[in-house]
Order: structure tokens, then C-alpha cells, then sequence
């Protein structure tokens, strides 16, 4: 567990990415430099009242998208073209990382309809990417 990283949610949400742009900049690239050293950065993301969480792949400039809804890129699109933004000048301060960020949108739990319990996925998908054993879970919650 002492390889991965966290970015604070509470400085970069879907509010500070439309009003506060550059502040927001900022701080992911402050967050992408503090954790340089680390395999894995994990940042929960929350837009129009859900959350996501992204699994930053440093060495491999891969970004695994772990999204419960299901929801269209592009609801979370602002955020993920400033994430290549900041990732191009943080690339080019630490070498040896790929230069352009791959996107992956893995299978996942499903969070079934008409629930709001996205913060509970996002838990679970944290536990699953810090845990020596990994829960394992039926083929049906892969596909509510």
C-alpha cells in the first residue's frame, strides 16, 4: 500500500474545474509531483453529485476509469482533457513517463438504478486497489 497515492477530492471536484480553473491546474500538478514515487495515484473525481474514481497508472500513463453508472465519458470530459493538460507539463518535469495518457474504462461493480450509492462503489474500488486479497464478486453485480 505504500506505493499509492491519493488526490485530495476536496481541491479538485467538478466545481473547481468549471470556476476555478487554474487553482485547480494547480493543484493536480502539485498532487502528480508529491506523488511521483508511486506506482498508483487514486483519485476519487465527483461530478453532478456522483463519484468515480480514477486509477492513475504512473509508468504506464494509463488512467483505469472505475465507473459504477456506467456514465458517458463526456459528462467528465472537462476534467479529463485538464488532466492530459497537466499531465503534458508534469511529463516534461519527470522523465521517464510516457508523454500522452491512455484512458481504460475496466469492468466494474454496477450500481444498481435509482440508488445514490456511487461513494460506497468508490470505497469499494479503493479497498479492491489497496488490498492484498481482492474481494471477489458474481458475474451479475459486473453487469446490473
Amino acid at each position: 500500500m505504500y506505493d499509492i497515492g491519493f488526490i485530495k477530492t476536496n481541491l479538485i471536484d467538478q466545481f473547481m474545474v468549471t470556476f476555478h480553473p487554474k487553482e485547480t491546474k494547480d493543484n493536480l500538478l502539485r498532487s502528480l509531483v508529491i506523488n511521483q514515487n508511486k506506482d498508483t495515484i487514486l483519485f476519487p473525481y465527483n461530478f453532478n453529485f456522483h463519484y468515480i474514481l480514477l486509477e492513475i497508472k504512473l509508468e504506464q500513463g494509463l488512467v483505469n476509469v472505475l465507473e459504477s453508472r456506467r456514465k458517458d465519458p463526456e459528462d467528465y470530459a472537462d476534467m479529463s482533457k485538464m488532466l492530459e493538460k497537466v499531465w503534458k507539463v508534469f511529463t516534461a518535469q519527470i522523465s521517464g513517463l510516457p508523454q500522452d495518457l491512455r484512458w481504460k474504462y475496466p469492468k466494474c461493480l454496477w450500481q444498481e438504478p435509482g440508488n445514490n450509492y456511487c461513494g460506497y462503489y468508490v470505497c469499494e474500488f479503493i479497498y479492491n486497489a489497496t488490498a492484498k486479497n481482492r474481494r471477489g464478486y458474481s458475474k451479475r453485480q459486473y453487469e446490473m
